[in-house]
């Protein structure tokens, strides 16, 4: 995954790169880092974003 994918589908899920951040507990700086691909994405959070991509963030969500 590189970081045009990762921002499509952060965009999709409607979700900023702060909501990111806490989802993934990670900070700010690493999400940006990783959207403009000056860090490489880590396979656990490809695998995640993918899955949650495909199956909907609501699926995910605690009520």
């Amino acid at each position: 995954m590189n970081g045009c994918t990762l921002r499509n589908i952060r965009a999709q899920l409607n979700i900023s790169q702060e909501d990111l951040a806490r989802i993934l507990r990670v900070s700010l700086l690493l999400v940006s880092e990783w959207e403009h691909d000056q860090q490489a994405i880590p396979e656990y959070v490809a695998a995640y974003l993918e899955r949650v991509s495909a199956q909907g963030f609501d699926s995910f969500v605690c009520p």
